[in-house]
Parts: structure tokens; C-alpha cells; sequence
């Protein structure tokens, strides 16, 4: 925190006036925008596609409290996972490989837009099972969709949605 303190003087006394401000906010901020930019380096060294992929998941799961990250690349008009990090042993044999259109992942992708899932319980599953209960799917046109869910619902609020948007800005410029 911050703290200043100020003397005042009246008469025959003296008084000490003080002020203490939290900047833990500021702080958290100043050093998420430094964890970003970080990112953004590592992102851009990556080199290949793949790479790319495995530096890009391994540092969304680092930075949100996630269950699971996953790139998916599109190829021939089909979104294949590429690259997974997990800490949900159920989720192994649940990545098929989704076409372009095809449930709420493929439908995500066709639209272009982030798209934030409270609850994918009540959503159709289209191939494995499908323990992820939040979600946010990130679109990058042409490229594929960078996937993260937790195993609860109404996970992700606002703040995680901007710096999902942000963060996968920078890993859209690493995939081109």
C-alpha cells in the first residue's frame, strides 16, 4: 500500500493527518499487463504453428484458474485438437476432432466471435464425454480456436473474458 502522512498545526498543537490507500488493485493489474506482454514474446519465438499451439495452452492454463486449455487448428473445414493441458483426468478421450459447424464448438468457430458458456451441461455433446461445465471459446479465423473450461459452472466473469480476448489476440499474431 501506499501511505502518506501530513503535520498540522494549530495553535499550541500539533496533529498528524494520514492517508493509506490500497494499490493492490493497480499493482495486480501493472503486473498482469507485464505477464502479457511476457506471453506475447514467448508467443511470438514460438516459430512453427504447433509450437505456437503448446506455448499458447501451457500459458493460458498458467494464468486462469482453469480445468482445461486446448488449441484446435482448423484442417479441411475440421477443428483438431492440437495441443491440451488438463489437470481432469476424465477429459483424456474427450477432444474429437469437431467439423465447422458441428455443436456448440463448431458452431463458435463459424460464428467468429469469443462465446462464453455458463453451464455446457444443458448444451448438445457431439462425440466423448464431457465433463467441462464452464467455457469460453476463442475464434481465430482461419487458424481454429483456442478452448478453456472448468469443471464448474459460472466460472469465467468479465475480467477473464477481456484477458482471454486479449491474450489470444497475441497468440492469433504467433499462428500467422
Amino acid at each position: 500500500g501506499e501511505a502518506r502522512f501530513t503535520l498540522l498545526e494549530a495553535d499550541d498543537s500539533v496533529t498528524t493527518v494520514g492517508l493509506l490507500r490500497d494499490v493492490s488493485d493497480r499493482q495486480s493489474r501493472e503486473d498482469l499487463l507485464r505477464r502479457l506482454h511476457e506471453s506475447t514474446r514467448e508467443l511470438m519465438a514460438a516459430g512453427t504453428t504447433a509450437a505456437a499451439a503448446d506455448v499458447a495452452v501451457r500459458l493460458f492454463f498458467e494464468h486462469f484458474d482453469v480445468a482445461t486449455v486446448g488449441v484446435r487448428l482448423l484442417r479441411d473445414g475440421e477443428l483438431e485438437m492440437v495441443s491440451v493441458a488438463t489437470d481432469d483426468d476424465r477429459t483424456v478421450e474427450a477432444f474429437p476432432t469437431m467439423r465447422v459447424g458441428e455443436g456448440f464448438i463448431g458452431e463458435a468457430y463459424e460464428a467468429g466471435e469469443p462465446v462464453v458458456h455458463d453451464d455446457v451441461s444443458d448444451l448438445e455433446a457431439v462425440g466423448g464425454s464431457r465433463p467441462a461445465r464452464s467455457a469460453m471459446l476463442f475464434p481465430i479465423e482461419g487458424v481454429g480456436m483456442i478452448n478453456v473450461s472448468a469443471s464448474e459452472p459460472d466460472v469465467f466473469d468479465a475480467v477473464d473474458r477481456e484477458l482471454g480476448r486479449l491474450f489470444v489476440a497475441s497468440a492469433e499474431v504467433a499462428f500467422e
